[in-house]
């Protein structure tokens, strides 16, 4: 897994798309975040280095894989989705649920981290 990530909420999520790029920070990633997929500039040459991306939706996967553009998903290493019942990723026959939430809020997300934490998973 590369170190650079994308990470795309809407601003309902604020609160958690920021603790999810501390986390990834203090563990020493280069992190972008983004309201959605856009064709905006800003990130574009950043969009080249193929940068792992992270979503975050209340939503079941399947439902951001609709909203997501192919192309953008096609282009990455890793794509990882926090949604009300927990995190997926490609990583392993997609999309697989690789840690269980009860809903997405901050409580669920730090006990993610710990888990992460254990898993020597985004630590350098």
């Amino acid at each position: 897994m590369n170190d650079r990530y994308l990470i795309i909420a809407s601003s309902l999520y604020d609160e958690l798309k920021h603790k999810v790029a501390e986390f990834l920070w203090n563990n020493g990633k280069e992190v972008i975040i983004k309201d959605s997929f856009n064709d905006d500039e800003s990130y574009l040459s950043f969009l080249e280095e193929k940068p792992n991306i992270i979503t975050i939706n209340n939503s079941d996967f399947s439902l951001i894989k609709k909203n997501v553009k192919t192309e953008e998903l096609e282009h990455k290493d890793v794509h990882i989705h926090f949604s009300a019942n927990g995190v997926y990723t490609n990583l392993i026959p997609f999309p697989h649920k690789i840690f269980e939430f009860k809903t997405l809020n901050e409580l669920e997300l730090n006990y993610f981290f710990e888990w992460c934490k254990s898993q020597y998973l985004f630590i350098n």
